[in-house]
């Protein structure tokens, strides 16, 4: 029986804090069959193998697994606790990438692997990498070795005095004494204190005097216009400084009526100008199965017609039109060539910058789900023709069964989004 598998958080790599850091890393997949089912309850076979350099020859590591689907197709492993079949998980250096893993599967457990795909380790094992990183300093002083224990060990390089230089060991000692406000020492010298405030209000000089100062707060200004005596009641009262009208300049009190109308996306006065409403139109296809035997590829970027998604009416020749794309791919089998670039295009033109090509890569022994988007413009109102093409890039190489279909799922469909108006 004929698996592919599903790859869901295909690597979830912890980061211990433990002293011990793990020697594995979380793996998870979904196994269908061709048909798409899970593969419930099921023990099967399967072999990692870490490579590394670009391209990915350099085995470092390999190991195999038997492992116990769910009931929902699900396995899940950490990689480095399998059984090793060539390498040593535990000297890998995470520091000298990059890294690809390899993933073959035996369903049938009939000893016989079959590749399901080799991808890259975009995120180093940080857990890992930091324990190839353990023997390095701490920073802690007390962790050093053959620390110095005497200050003999160090140069006196700021001239430190190390013996007694005017003969007597006992001349700097000296006796403090306090009297009435003034602190004395024996071997001479003394200082007055200065004298101190008690804290007393009644003590200070030149203190301010408050007297006749309002006290009462209760016929204060509250802070309302309404309270104030005199208030101007007309305009005439204010200077005209900003240059308001008051009286009619042209001669006329009806000129500047006018009417609004509404036509289409547009909305116009009578006697001025129109400006476009924005908006959007929105119309769907969904997605037909598509199939093209063989696509053999004479010069590099040869595109292939596999045929019409179907059509749509454009309502207006200056709006943008976006497409949104929503189905399967699938490519049986590559020769000189390890992935097939599908576009979709509108009456055989790509869209703008090309946005609307996905790739489908080796091996794709199942149905990708695929999602993109694009833009074009300069194109007519009218009824118009929505199609995929396909390409292998190089070349002299080739793709056989080439597939484009909604998947079963009647959600999977082609969108297209007129904007007219601001929206441009």
């Amino acid at each position: 029986m004929k698996t592919f598998i599903s790859l869901i958080g295909i690597f979830l790599i912890c980061a211990s804090l433990f002293a011990q850091s793990p020697q594995s890393f979380n793996y998870q997949a979904v196994l269908r069959d061709n048909g798409g089912l899970a593969i419930s309850n099921q023990l099967v076979d399967m072999r990692f193998t870490i490579l590394q350099g670009t391209p990915a020859v350099n085995s470092l590591y390999s190991e195999t697994q038997t492992l116990n689907t769910n009931v929902n197709g699900l396995i899940s492993t950490a990689i480095g606790n399998g059984m090793p079949v060539s390498g040593n998980f535990a000297n890998i250096d995470w520091s000298v990438g990059p890294f690809f893993i390899k993933v073959e599967l035996d369903a049938d457990n009939s000893g016989t692997f079959i590749e399901m795909g080799t991808s890259q380790l975009l995120s180093v094992p940080f857990a890992l990498y930091a324990e190839k990183a353990g023997n390095s300093f701490s920073g802690d002083y007390n962790d050093l070795s053959n620390k110095p224990q005497n200050v003999s060990t160090f140069s006196n390089d700021a001239g430190y005095i190390t013996a007694e230089v005017d003969g007597s060991v006992t001349n700097e000692i000296q006796i403090l004494s306090i009297s009435h406000d003034t602190i004395f020492l024996t071997g001479g010298g003394f200082a007055k204190l200065p004298a101190g405030f008690d804290g007393d209000y009644n003590s200070l000089i030149n203190k301010p005097d408050f007297t006749g100062w309002d006290t009462d707060a209760s016929n204060d200004f509250d802070g309302q216009y309404s309270s104030l005596t005199g208030k101007p009641s007309n305009v005439s009262s204010f200077v005209n400084d900003a240059g308001y009208i008051t009286a009619e300049v042209d001669g006329s009190t009806t000129n500047e009526i006018q009417t609004l109308s509404v036509s289409k996306d547009s909305i116009q006065l009578s006697s001025a100008n129109k400006v476009k409403l924005p908006g959007v139109l929105v119309s769907e296809l969904y997605v037909p199965t598509i199939f093209l035997a063989n696509i053999h590829s004479t010069a590099d970027e040869q595109y292939f017609k596999l045929g019409d998604i179907g059509t749509f009416t454009k309502q207006n020749d200056e709006t943008i039109l976006e497409l949104i794309f929503n189905g399967h791919t699938l490519v049986s089998s590559y020769v000189g060539c390890n992935q097939v670039v599908f576009e979709i295009r509108i009456d055989n033109q790509a869209a703008t910058g090309h946005s609307m090509q996905f790739p489908s890569f080796s091996p794709n022994t199942a149905f990708s789900m695929q999602y993109v988007t694009g833009f074009f413009s300069g194109i007519s109102s009218g009824t118009h023709t929505i199609s995929v093409w396909a390409s292998t890039l190089f070349a002299g190489s080739d793709a056989n069964g080439v597939h484009v279909n909604p998947g079963g799922f009647s959600q999977l469909r082609m969108m297209i989004k007129e904007y007219y108006g601001t929206h441009l």
